[in-house]
């Protein structure tokens, strides 16, 4: 292998290596394709979006075919990779950041590498990536621009330089129940290959750094990143700079890390919500345990226009795609109101046999458990083994 030229470069750890892309767009293209090239062992992409005709002239993983077919970007790019590097493994994941990703997934990344083009997304990740200890690049670009971040707990994160009008706009969208698919694309801004494969490379290097455990303490070999810092490139005037990013913001809820997080091999997204209570119950010895949910659980809506109360089970984030695919708003006008629903888990909720999955918790999640003792984190390991490298 032509890298083990490099003194630095530790061959076995870039090969045993599990990073995570999210976004498979311009700029997920190209840090896949580098990866692949860098004989990165285990490759996991994660996007919820299908390929169009107009991401062809940016995305050098995918074809005319492929925007004909509506294929999947998470399938398709992973499948590019592997005809690129045939060593190396990898999995495709179609889920919609914000909810469908379980923390044990960013638990069992070495890197995590963002490639997305909205501001909800970026602070899903942040937030997922803070909680269980994880540092994250982030990459941006537009037109003949783009800029480059890692975060790292204990330091500012993306969070921490939100401006209150940016935190306004995220609040928005994540309440507004009328934006359902079009939310994750949200956004979209003009690109081109060009700053996607300079920042996409930027991205890259910084994530090796991750891999290697290289950081601004390491002596040999003399090592600079961009954690706390932003490289800015603008393609137009030529002029690139690396600038300080903000301070820790106090009291910041990206910084809420998960401590001692019990795994249960006996729990999994498949189990009852009854069985998690008696599972919860017997382990922290508390008769009745409750379990935070993430979103929220909607079990009815009113449609004002016919006086009538709609019965459905159905998590948050999936209502907006619901009352499009029912045509609920073209029946029923605008006048629609989500009367019940349910924000933890505990005996009195009244669905115990409903599968955890069924209310919107993801594979290999960890949840937050309240208990009259304390606050416990709870993973559900034995969903473990759907995350599998090929």
């Amino acid at each position: 292998e032509a890298f083990q030229l490099i003194s630095w470069w530790e061959k076995e750890k870039v090969r045993k290596a599990k990073v995570m892309v999210v976004g498979a767009g311009a700029l997920g293209n190209e840090v896949l394709k580098n990866l692949a090239l860098l004989n990165v062992g285990n490759v996991l992409v994660v996007d919820y979006d299908t390929i169009e005709h107009v991401n062809l002239s940016r995305s050098i993983l995918f074809r005319e075919s492929d925007a004909d077919k509506n294929l999947h970007k998470s399938n398709i790019a992973s499948q590019r990779i592997k005809e690129i590097n045939p060593n190396i493994k990898t999995m495709a994941i179609n889920a919609d950041i914000n909810y469908d990703l379980g923390l044990g997934v960013y638990r069992r990344m070495d890197a995590i590498i963002g490639c997305l083009d909205n501001r909800l997304a970026r602070l899903a990740i942040n937030r997922a990536a803070f909680k269980v200890k994880k540092p994250w690049v982030d990459g941006a670009i537009e037109n003949l621009a783009g800029q480059a971040i890692v975060y790292k707990p204990e330091h500012a994160c993306y969070e921490c330089g939100l401006s209150d009008t940016e935190r306004k706009l995220i609040q928005h969208a994540k309440g507004c129940i009328v934006v359902g698919r079009q939310n994750v694309s949200m956004g979209r801004i003009p690109t081109t290959p060009i700053s996607a494969s300079i920042i996409g490379a930027i991205q890259t290097q910084e994530a090796l750094k991750i891999i290697h455990n290289y950081d601004e303490t390491t002596k040999k070999p003399f090592t600079n990143t961009l954690i706390g810092a932003s490289y800015r490139y603008e393609g137009m005037t030529l002029e690139t700079g690396i600038y300080k990013t903000e301070e820790i913001e106090e009291d910041c809820p990206s910084h809420e890390y998960f401590e001692n997080i019990h795994e249960a091999k006996e729990l999994s997204s498949e189990s009852t919500v009854n069985e998690l209570l008696d599972f919860l119950k017997e382990k922290f010895k508390d008769d009745d345990p409750e379990v935070i949910l993430d979103q929220r659980f909607i079990t009815e809506l009113f449609l004002e226009s016919i006086n009538k109360a709609l019965e459905i089970f159905i998590p948050n984030n999936k209502l907006a795609d619901y009352i499009e695919d029912n045509e609920l708003r073209k029946k029923y006008d605008d006048k629609i109101h989500i009367t019940k629903y349910y924000e933890n888990l505990s005996y009195e909720f009244p669905y115990l046999k409903l599968k955890l999955k069924d209310i919107g918790i993801p594979k290999l999640h960890i949840l937050t458990v309240e208990t009259d003792k304390a606050t416990e984190y709870v993973e559900l390991t034995g969903d473990e083994n759907f995350l599998k490298f090929k």
